[in-house]
């Protein structure tokens, strides 16, 4: 696939699940709304343009590490999937014209649109999920494990700096061991608030975000961009995955007792 196709085939994605959104919500606009939203794209625009690092491990900026998409996930949960979907647009649009030498690849776009989507519907009052999912978040944590593990056992290399650094026995059993106890650790975090509705769809939506968008994704519009396989990019995301996980539960649970001063 060339890259000019994937950006029609993506700009169509884009704007038929903008209409859905749009059909699908109530649009309302306050002063207190508008200021709000100002706040938290101008927050998102900061920690993924200025607070953020860069591993050039496979080329320029192909692998970074920042928190951009914290904001963003709670436009969605206070304001809705429409709003998530918007600000997600907004937010890349903001950044590209901060960073002019960054190409302007849809790809990427659509992942913040999705992040705000994603985190919109799950927050939805009437989106009663979690009596029927109640284990929803245990298999998406094992299911986590399982490719994260499966991708650390058929790697035997990767590029990092241009130079290659061999995966020995010692390496996977040392990465493999850091997985199972950050897994464990979500697990745990994910039974002990196994009673309360926010935190059990907050998980579920760092989970999915994370997997689908920040995984996956990601790692299809590298192979577009950069002809970069999934056997070369996946496993790295995938070792990378449960600190992120672990590291967002933890904020969005913060975040969530501030605001709504649970305890």
């Amino acid at each position: 696939m060339t890259i000019l196709t994937s950006q029609l085939i993506i700009g169509v994605i884009m704007v038929l699940l903008a209409f859905i959104c749009y059909k699908a919500n109530k649009v309302k606009l306050s002063t207190s709304m508008i200021t709000k939203l100002a706040l938290l794209i101008t927050l998102s625009v900061l920690l993924g343009s200025i607070f953020k690092i860069s591993l050039p491990l496979f080329g320029p900026e192909t692998f970074e590490i920042k928190f951009d998409t914290l904001p963003l996930m709670f436009i969605g949960i206070l304001f809705g999937p429409w709003w998530g979907l918007l600000s997600g647009f907004i937010i890349d649009m903001i950044q590209l014209m901060l960073s002019p030498t960054s190409f302007p690849y849809l790809g990427f776009t659509l992942n913040l649109m999705l992040t705000g989507m994603i985190t919109g519907f799950m927050f939805q009052s009437k989106n009663n999920i979690d009596e029927k999912y109640k284990n929803f978040n245990q298999w998406l944590l094992i299911l986590s494990l399982f490719l994260a593990i499966f991708f650390i056992v058929i790697t035997n290399q990767i590029q990092i700096r241009n130079e290659m650094i061999v995966f020995t026995h010692g390496i996977k059993w040392g990465l493999t061991a850091i997985i199972f106890f950050m897994f464990f650790v979500l697990y745990m975090q994910s039974k002990l608030y196994s009673d309360n509705s926010f935190n059990q769809r907050w998980i579920r939506c760092v989970v999915l975000c994370e997997l689908l968008v920040q995984v996956f994704l990601t790692a299809l519009w590298l192979n577009v961009l950069f002809n970069l396989g999934f056997i070369v990019t996946i496993p790295i995301r995938l070792i990378e995955a449960p600190i992120m996980i672990s590291a967002y539960g933890v904020m969005g649970s913060m975040i969530y007792r501030v605001i709504y001063r649970y305890k």
